[in-house]
């Protein structure tokens, strides 16, 4: 078991990650860069070269995740025209030499196409390609390419590096959410830290892109090739906000569906868990509890809850950490988000007919039944 003292660091980082990381682009549409508004660069921004045109089966948009306690990762990219081949190769770090010493090529066909939900209906093709195991305490480097249908030409994509956990019952996490191109305040820190192999991988709440299905899907992809060089360095785990809620969240969907919620059994690719060392980590989408249809909000929340429940009672011993992007508990109370709407999440969906009764169990009562060691 991690040390009390350990975690309380922890706690506290994590706190002051978040703060920081949340100190980007308002959710105002009138805001500059906001949802429905075209972004520009800033002094937040301009770094990189990530604002540029990209050739139709350049491997972009590229991120990571972890599974299985950090014994694989899985990658994901995209390209804008369907490939013949995708490929992921990885190799070791010597620790001396800081040499390649081993090289694995991961090959894969499939890809998923997704179509954006705007008038354009525009295509992107997503890809997919999981790890073999992987050694501890180790560095790693990567990339990723794909081939043209009518050559053997590889298009690959930069090189970046990650660390693999060691033995140690320990960990650090970045958290953060609510992030959009524009005014990312917190994005050059963030793409710094990444390269410092002291962080195991990174939490984000919520509302990416301001909004990732703006401009026909084109806004999402211009965040999501800003954030690359954080995203691919940083294993990232996600949970959804009311920010990716359009087209029923396809855009979430489609974009992070390298997340483990196969893996973790969930039902719904909008929640899932994920254990490393004495970490298990659950993501939720608070965004059912404020579904208009009642009657399909009940069902949505009904069956997350049934799933947490079958979830957290085979992690006794472990450090539980639940992420969900809206509050339970905040301050001021005129504002809607620490009054009845998180009223409604402490405390279950409200009857419309006569407001009275309680048609869902609130998250407040989960996390009570399981002893949940902290809410982000």
């Amino acid at each position: 078991m991690i040390k009390r003292s350990t975690f309380l660091f922890l706690f506290n980082f994590i706190l002051s990650s978040f703060i920081l990381s949340n100190s980007c682009v308002s959710a105002g549409r009138d805001l500059p860069g906001g949802p429905g508004r075209l972004a520009f660069l800033d002094v937040f921004n301009m770094g990189g070269n990530w604002n540029r045109s990209y050739a139709t089966i350049e491997p972009q948009q590229i991120h990571m995740t972890w599974l299985s306690e950090g014994d694989y990762f899985r990658v994901q990219f995209v390209t804008t025209d369907k490939v013949k081949e995708t490929q992921l190769q990885y190799w070791p770090l010597h620790k001396k030499t800081k040499r390649n010493i081993e090289s694995i090529t991961i090959s894969g066909e499939e890809s998923n196409p997704f179509v954006d939900g705007g008038i354009s209906q525009r295509l992107m093709h997503l890809h997919n390609l999981k790890s073999n195991k992987l050694s501890k305490s180790t560095i790693y480097e990567y990339k990723v390419g794909s081939v043209q249908d009518n050559s053997n030409t590889i298009f690959w994509s930069p090189i970046y590096q990650f660390h693999t956990p060691d033995s140690s019952p320990g960990f650090k996490f970045i958290a953060a959410a609510d992030m959009g191109v524009v005014n990312a305040v917190s994005m050059p820190i963030l793409k710094e830290l990444a390269k410092q192999h002291t962080f195991d991988f990174m939490t984000f709440m919520g509302d990416q892109a301001y909004d990732l299905a703006d401009m026909d899907g084109l806004k999402g992809d211009e965040y999501m090739n800003f954030a690359q060089a954080l995203y691919a360095r940083l294993p990232l785990l996600t949970t959804p906000g009311n920010h990716e809620n359009a087209y029923n969240f396809s855009h979430y969907i489609n974009r992070f569906d390298l997340l483990p919620y196969q893996e973790s059994k969930s039902p719904s690719p909008l929640f899932y868990s994920f254990n490393y060392k004495s970490l298990h980590l659950v993501s939720i989408s608070t965004e059912p509890f404020f579904e208009e249809d009642e009657t399909l909000a009940v069902q949505q929340v009904q069956t997350m809850i049934h799933w947490m429940d079958q979830d957290l009672k085979n992690h006794q011993g472990k450090w539980v950490i639940v992420m969900g992007h809206r509050p339970l508990y905040c301050s001021p109370k005129n504002e809607k988000d620490c009054t009845y709407q998180a009223d409604t999440l402490r405390n279950g969906i409200v009857s419309k007919q006569d407001n009275v009764t309680r048609l869902t169990q609130g998250l407040e009562e989960v996390f009570e039944r399981h002893k949940i060691d902290l809410y982000l």
